[in-house]
């Protein structure tokens, strides 16, 4: 998930603890982040939550983070799993622990599963075709590599393989392509180049048909004859999927290098032996997180809010929670396919609206609920910027999808990030990161304090490594008592 987050470690501020721990504001937040992933379908795994929960409780912590992207799912869960989640639930309200659901994500399998072309695309355009028998054949350039630059095509799909781990990138060097850092297999788009760089020994380059293409309104694929006639699908030729697409649906997994879906004519197609056909489409962006290719909900389908609606609402009955947490963070693919074009807005603007859609959906079914929102795509100093992995344009702006009242889960280190959303009115907490990463600087907390208002800090762990859960609040607010 954030994997690549920079991190921040409040657990190493034992330097200034005893001495600054009564000068500081009470920290109204004492939280942890809990990643409940599928925890809800085995009864030992919520039974160590509980535990978990109890730990936190005992040492002053009142609130907690809960993600799990079976909330999404729970049409697919078994009978069992909302019971084991309200003992979860019944269990935090005894131990005074408030809980704050995840919901609104754009990202991942509780949304993609229900419906995988959602991905965000990238276009590819007139890649040529030769009609051999009774399919289209692709003719791939095979651009020539030469001191490791190669010419390519704007906006065509190509594939690389080599015998060491792959990186391209745009002559500036910015990544085309995040597969995984051994991958010897990599797809990519060319985007607006055409030329590219790339590295890897052995490396040969080839352009690809249509891995991955989506189909869905926003995504459409377009045959056409050389003089411009444009085809029709299951005439011309017959439905055109990906079964590694549709497979998503199941195994919530996509694969970035496969082989491409053959297109095949139809009973009654006009083509002939020999015509030549100029192919558009658009395939999934894909960024490989720790293993996993993990695609983005296009932000202006309105399927997506449907989606999430449904899910907020079961949240809502499952829960009655005070609080919820939106999930806009590490947005990295976005406003590419046409669905975004055709509604002429920046990638930020895209993320506004998005955010501001859901905190509309939360309001609609809980209009007292607190809304939280993590800082890095609202965060000029951090993810709201241009040219950020895949997404098409600048994310600048997506901070006028968040009003004053939404608080903010801060996990950046720099004080410029506090200082801004401190000048936009939102109240913050900290997200200290503690995975086995050293401190950033021994008195992070106090200049942040002394710069804007903290309204408490959070234990957070994308590893479950809560280890260090007791020496965390025993630096930050005493393990002899809690300052309230």
């Amino acid at each position: 998930m954030k994997y690549q987050r920079i991190a921040v470690c409040l657990l190493a501020l034992t330097t200034f603890a005893v001495s600054a721990r009564s000068d500081r504001a009470p920290l109204g937040h004492r939280w942890f982040y809990l990643n409940a992933n599928h925890h809800g379908r085995d009864t030992t795994r919520i039974d160590a939550d509980i535990a978990v929960l109890k730990r936190a409780a005992a040492c002053g912590y009142n609130g907690v983070v809960f993600e799990d992207v079976d909330l999404g799912l729970l049409d697919r869960m078994p009978a069992t799993y909302v019971p084991n989640v309200q003992r979860f639930v019944a269990a935090a309200a005894r131990a005074g622990v408030e809980i704050v659901p995840q919901v609104a994500v754009p990202y991942g399998e509780r949304v993609l599963r229900h419906d995988p072309n959602l991905a965000e695309g990238l276009r590819v355009d007139g890649a040529l075709f030769v009609v051999h028998g009774n399919r289209l054949d692709l003719q791939p350039d095979r651009p020539r590599l030469a001191g490791g630059a190669a010419h390519v095509f704007p906006h065509r799909a190509y594939r690389i393989t080599a015998t060491s781990p792959v990186r391209v990138t745009d002559p500036s060097g910015h990544p085309l392509a995040y597969p995984g850092s051994e991958a010897r297999d990599v797809l990519f788009n060319s985007r607006d180049n055409r030329q590219v760089r790339i590295e890897g020994e052995g490396a040969a380059i080839e352009e690809a048909g249509p891995v991955n293409i989506l189909r869905r309104a926003g995504t459409p694929l377009e045959l056409k004859t050389t003089d411009g006639r444009l085809l029709e699908e299951d005439r011309d030729y017959l439905r055109v999927t990906d079964p590694a697409i549709e497979a998503v649906r199941e195994t919530a997994r996509y694969k970035a290098a496969h082989a491409a879906p053959e297109i095949r004519l139809g009973p009654e197609s006009r083509l002939r032996e020999g015509d030549h056909v100029r192919a558009s489409w658009y395939h999934a962006a894909l960024v490989n997180q720790e293993g996993m290719d993990q695609a983005f909900a296009c932000l202006s389908e309105p399927d997506l809010y449907r989606i999430w609606q449904r899910q907020i609402e079961d949240v809502e009955r499952i829960f009655h929670p005070r609080g919820y947490l939106i999930g806009h963070d590490e947005l990295r693919a976005a406003n590419s396919c046409k669905a975004c074009a055709d509604l002429h807005r920046t990638a930020g603007d895209a993320v506004a609206d998005s955010a501001r859609r859901a905190t509309a959906l939360i309001r609609q079914v809980n209009p007292g609920a607190t809304i939280y929102a993590w800082s890095d795509m609202f965060d000029p100093y951090e993810n709201a910027v241009a040219r950020y992995y895949l997404v098409e344009g600048s994310l600048a702006g997506g901070w006028n999808g968040i009003d004053r009242s939404v608080e903010i889960l801060n996990w950046s280190d720099d004080i410029r990030t506090a200082r801004w959303f401190k000048s936009r009115g939102h109240a913050q907490a900290v997200a200290g990161f503690y995975d086995g990463e050293g401190p950033k600087t021994s008195d992070w907390l106090p200049r942040v304090q002394s710069a804007a208002p903290v309204t408490g800090v959070m234990y957070t762990t994308w590893k479950s490594d809560y280890t260090q859960l007791e020496p965390f609040a025993a630096t930050l607010w005493g393990s002899g008592g809690v300052r309230r």
